[in-house]
């Protein structure tokens, strides 16, 4: 997850979106060379996605983060829509 749609679409731009979740180092690269903080979103994590724009997602994680998320349809498997 990244704090900014900037950061979203400036690492979406410097490597091809596979299916495969970000592993914690390359979310540490990333956060040294964006200077920011990039965290890994957890298998059966529940987020809640606040606005959408293209390929790019705001999301509230339930520890209360709010970031972004990029993916194509290759990632609609990692994901699950729920009611409450």
């Amino acid at each position: 997850m990244f704090p900014t749609k900037t950061v979203a679409e400036a690492v979406s731009q410097t490597r091809t979106p596979n299916c495969q979740t970000i592993p914690w180092s390359i979310a540490s690269d990333y956060s040294w060379e964006f200077k920011c903080q990039v965290d890994v979103l957890e298998v059966e994590s529940f987020i809640v996605v606040l606005e959408e724009v293209g390929v790019f997602r705001k999301i509230l994680t339930t520890d209360g983060k709010v970031g972004w998320i990029f993916f194509d349809n290759c990632f609609a498997d990692c994901f699950r829509e729920v009611n409450q």
